[in-house]
């Protein structure tokens, strides 16, 4: 007699996908491409240590090995892209050229729930693409300043107001990604990060900030330094180039971020505050996704930049 095995199932994309779907994908992506990339690592690590007794078959197979667990990342990325093309979010923020889907639920699954931050700028002081105090810290150094911190509150008798200081490292990471995606999609972040720099450079350059090496730096630095270039003040060996740079990214990371957070929080039905610059230190250049989009459409010019990121 057979066996009644029911009927079959087909798996179906849904209309729309909600929030919580969204951000578990943003989850499950970051924790695939976190074992995929130890997975290399630890057949590196396996292959140097063993590379003696290791036979030219074993290395192939161990090969494919790899190539069988970077598929697992690979089909998950393209599942969660064809998922988040279902949620609203995408529908505008991702016809910003250079910005995925897939991008989109990374950010999302860092957020969570947009409304724990009051504004955009605190969002950013999160995510580690704003400087905190006027300057943006290592992991190293929060480490340090919050073993102090805790120190402190401990011999104060406080331990239980003890909150840590600093951002996202991670999430700071990740942003740094998808502004470069954005710079190297040549839209209006091409622009924008060209213009950026250009002010930044000429900022410097007015306030003193930046100096030409003397032949004693040039020699202390071990050829790090050129008496060609300009190096910023209070930044060790660092030209003008790569600090502006630098910064032109996090200003792209910032507006995008922003971006996510205003479309999000209209999607969600709740009001937002003005970001700080704009509340208190009374800048009025302020730019919309609209604007972004409308100039996207009408300057095919910035397609294809002819300059290197």
């Amino acid at each position: 007699k057979p066996i009644k095995m029911g009927s079959e199932t087909i798996a179906t994309v849904p209309d729309v996908i909600s929030d919580a779907e969204a951000i578990f994908l943003g989850k499950l992506a970051i924790l695939e491409q976190k074992n995929d990339i130890r997975f290399g690592n630890t057949l590196g690590g396996y292959n140097k240590a063993h590379e003696n007794i290791i036979t030219e078959e074993v290395n192939n197979r161990l090969g494919i090995y790899q190539d069988m667990y970077k598929s697992y990342y690979k089909d998950t990325k393209t599942n969660v892209t064809k998922l988040m093309k279902q949620h609203p979010l995408s529908q505008n923020l991702c016809q910003v050229k250079g910005f995925t889907e897939y991008q989109l639920a990374i950010i999302m699954s860092y957020i969570v729930d947009p409304t724990r931050f009051k504004t955009p700028s605190d969002l950013q002081g999160y995510a580690g693409v704003a400087p905190k105090y006027g300057k943006f810290r290592s992991k190293a150094t929060m480490n340090e300043l919050n073993a102090m911190k805790q120190k402190a509150y401990e011999g104060a008798g406080m331990l239980e107001q003890f909150t840590r200081y600093g951002h996202n490292t991670e999430f700071q990471s990740r942003m740094y990604n998808v502004s470069e995606s954005l710079i190297k999609a040549g839209g209006y972040f091409y622009f924008f990060y060209q213009q950026q720099r250009q002010r930044l450079i000429q900022r410097a350059k007015n306030n003193d900030e930046c100096y030409t090496p003397t032949e004693e730096e040039i020699k202390a630095a071990g050829g790090k330094m050129h008496k060609d270039r300009l190096y910023m003040k209070g930044k060790k060996n660092q030209t003008i180039e790569a600090w502006s740079h630098a910064n032109a990214g996090w200003r792209v990371s910032r507006m995008m971020l922003q971006f996510v957070y205003e479309e999000w929080m209209k999607l969600k039905g709740v009001a937002t505050r003005p970001m700080y610059q704009f509340e208190y230190l009374g800048h009025t250049s302020y730019i919309t996704l609209d604007e972004v989009l409308e100039f996207e459409k009408v300057n095919d010019r910035y397609t294809k930049p002819n300059e290197e990121v």
